[in-house]
């Protein structure tokens, strides 16, 4: 493999024969890596500055302390932080843009005001991702006994549910919410229960894609496409192993299975629907090495479209990135990848130009802050 940095200061890779230096790869990655976290300009169209990107932030080595970064999607430069979290943060922002929340572990959500970066107020006991629904006006905030459901701009308590109590999403163009249930082994393993968010009731559950002997795909994480009918879902399965799986929910059939090295990545589908990108952070198994690739795949038939190599962007082959989650700017210009190196190296925040395919720069480039949690959302 041979790694240079072209006029324009991105990576770029060719294959060389097996003599290539050891030292010479090494050098050529360090100087790859000075190149992306010292960049100031990225390239090609670049999307206005209507968005931010939320980041959710925690310090090595003892993870105890984090903060929420927010970051300006035109420069890709933080303009401010909310600090003193506790380890474990997470963040989610009002798709409206009016508002953000930030988790901690053992904490309430708290509500903050996204204009001013300031507190509102803490929702009850100690939960769950909230998620903003600025269409009904409320917040839905699972925890392990309930759900809340809260009013908006007062953020009082409205209703309390006695489901969902996992991780919900909505389905677009619907009234729908969605939560992974397990309930133990066979069929029923892993449910995809369906919500109305305007009376709290369950309307449907989808067992994805059972094999011979009944034993549905078991959710890890999931998404739908823009229109609400398909879902697309990364986890484990019997003989299958890690991987994801593509379903119809109009016809209740499997449209793909694709395999990972590990089943906790993401995925997530462009604005126009016409990919999904997969993460795989692998098993963090030293038998087993980390894939350091991005799959993007075709939303119906699941045919490999293209990867991106996220391998020699950190200089030290002892810290392998870990690509977590992604995040699509609305327009489709740029693509946000967190990544982990276990804590080994530096973690940064990839910007990826969707049209080339290439990491256009880094954000935390030069730090051991990891974000465990991004989310995007319009400049208030």
């Amino acid at each position: 493999m041979k790694m240079t940095i072209n006029s324009s200061g991105l990576l770029r890779c060719a294959r060389s024969g097996p003599m290539a230096s050891v030292g010479a790869f090494m050098a050529v990655g360090v100087l790859a890596w000075c190149a992306l976290v010292s960049c100031d300009k990225g390239t090609g169209p670049k999307p206005t500055a209507k968005y931010l990107l939320y980041a959710a932030m925690v310090h090595p080595p003892d993870q105890a302390t984090g903060f929420i970064a927010v970051i300006d999607c035109e420069t890709d430069s933080v303009i401010d932080s909310v600090k003193n979290l506790s380890g474990n943060p997470g963040v989610v922002a009002s798709p409206d843009g009016k508002y953000f929340a930030a988790l901690a572990s053992g904490s309430p959500a708290r509500i903050f005001d996204a204009v001013s970066r300031t507190e509102i107020k803490p929702l009850g006991a100690p939960g769950l991702l909230p998620l903003f629904l600025p269409d009904a006006g409320i917040v839905v905030y699972p925890n392990l006994d309930s759900t809340c459901v809260y009013s908006v701009p007062e953020f009082a308590v409205k209703e309390v549910w006695p489901r969902p109590r996992s991780r919900i999403e909505r389905r677009p163009g619907m009234n729908h919410l969605a939560a992974v249930e397990h309930l133990g082994s066979g069929p029923d393993g892993s449910k995809v229960v369906i919500f109305d968010y305007l009376t709290g009731r369950a309307i449907d559950s989808v067992v994805i894609s059972p094999d011979a002997q009944g034993v549905g795909f078991q959710v890890i994480n999931f998404v739908f496409s823009p229109d609400g009918d398909r879902l697309y879902a990364t986890g484990g399965q019997g003989g299958f192993g890690a991987g994801i799986v593509g379903y119809d929910l109009k016809s209740r059939t499997t449209l793909f299975r694709h395999r990972l090295h590990a089943g906790w990545g993401y995925c997530r589908v462009t604005p126009d629907g016409k990919e999904v990108w997969v993460t795989d952070p692998g098993s963090r198994n030293e038998d087993s090495p980390t894939p350091q690739i991005i799959t993007i795949l075709d939303p119906v038939s699941g045919i490999m479209l293209d990867t991106i190599s996220i391998r020699g962007i950190s200089p030290s082959s002892a810290a392998p990135l870990e690509a977590w989650d992604i995040r699509f700017v609305p327009d489709g210009l740029k693509a946000y990848v967190n990544c982990g190196s276990f804590f080994k190296g530096r973690q940064p925040i990839l910007v990826i130009n969707t049209r080339t395919r290439q990491v256009d720069r880094l954000i935390f480039g030069d730090s051991r802050d990891q974000a465990i949690l991004i989310d995007i959302a319009p400049r208030p």
